[in-house]
């Protein structure tokens, strides 16, 4: 599952999430791994573009917390959730915290959210964040990220992938001696 955080005027007009510029980005970042998107469940905390294209105010997250604990009931047990920026990471976590730039590279992993087990949470920029920066390092965390949320996802899918998948504890290689 991507989460984002609202959508923007060209997700407003469409009804769909990340159909903007934003949007062909994280297509492309999704492409560039041999992920189609069309198998990924994209959506966004808030449903209706917030006046101003301000970040939606905690009332209207809440206001939007019923659905998506609807749609997350729906999908398959031990979903990934890919948080595209502050917004969605806070929401996830439910409870403010450090952003972003602070989280990413950093699983939250293991908890209940709205009493359905998400396995892991990865928090990474938003498109929309990548391409005001135009930086290599930037654009290369954000695809990274979106690989270890792809690569945890089939893990949990094929269990038997998940040892040869997870990351190595403390004072273990990556071959797990």
């Amino acid at each position: 599952m991507i989460l984002g955080e609202a959508p923007g005027a060209d997700e407003d007009a469409t009804g769909r999430p990340f159909v903007g510029q934003g949007g062909f980005l994280l297509t492309a970042a999704l492409n560039s791994l041999g992920i189609d998107r069309n198998r990924v469940f994209i959506t966004n905390v808030v449903r209706c573009r917030p006046p101003g294209n301000r970040e939606p105010r905690s009332a209207e997250q809440e206001a939007c917390r019923q659905l998506l604990k609807e749609e997350l009931t729906g999908l398959p047990g031990g979903v990934v959730v890919l948080t595209l920026g502050n917004v969605p990471l806070r929401f996830m976590r439910g409870a403010p915290g450090p952003g972003v730039t602070a989280c990413r590279g950093v699983w939250l992993e293991g908890f209940r959210w709205q009493r359905s087990l998400v396995a892991a949470v990865i928090p990474t920029y938003h498109p929309a964040y990548v391409l005001r920066r135009l930086n290599g390092e930037i654009m290369d965390q954000f695809v990274r990220d979106i690989r270890e949320a792809a690569g945890l996802a089939l893990a949990l899918r094929w269990p038997a992938f998940l040892n040869a998948y997870r990351r190595p504890g403390p004072g273990e290689s990556w071959s797990g001696n």
